[in-house]
């Protein structure tokens, strides 16, 4: 096989845990960076799967608190734990998780599809086994839009200039 192969066919994971403390993962190339949980502030009126915004460089985040977004208990200690901030759909999040674990490098092919009987709603695209452990594997995606649904952006060059006044 070659290297060319192996790399087209690898996957690299996040794994994390939540309250449970089962493992958790999300592809890696989704994330940016990985924090402890900073001071947030609370919105009015979000979304109640949003556990306020934060700063990070400057810049606003909002915080997810990710164990409630998938329908598990809040985390334990609500200022603790650490954010995943995530890029997707050319936005940063930040996700609320209790603790990140490692990064494993697997195939796509021992990623398994989620259990029969998760359901449509479910936030698990597969599953996989990690030093004999299994790990569910996050679609971050479905997450992120059923909270904030993606909206349809037009750049300022897709304007004629007449539209644009």
């Amino acid at each position: 096989m070659s290297t060319t192969k192996a790399r087209a066919d690898s996957l690299s994971l996040l794994l994390f845990t939540l309250r449970s403390g089962k493992l958790m993962a999300i592809n890696l190339l989704k994330v940016s960076e990985i924090i402890p949980c900073p001071p947030l502030t609370k919105l009015p009126e979000s979304h109640p799967h949003v556990k306020g915004i934060a700063t990070l460089r400057g810049a606003s985040l909002s915080v997810i608190d990710l164990s409630r977004a998938i329908g598990e208990r809040p985390l334990e200690d609500p200022n603790g734990g650490c954010l995943i901030v995530t890029d997707v759909s050319r936005s940063k999040q930040g996700l609320h998780v209790q603790a990140v674990s490692k990064i494993v490098h697997c195939l796509t092919t021992d990623i398994r599809p989620p259990p029969y009987g998760s359901g449509k709603r479910s936030y698990i695209t597969g599953v996989t086994q990690v030093d004999g452990v299994l790990v569910q594997v996050l679609d971050i995606e479905k997450v992120i839009h059923s909270i904030a649904p993606a909206q349809i952006e037009m750049a300022p060059t897709d304007l004629s200039m007449e539209d644009a006044e």
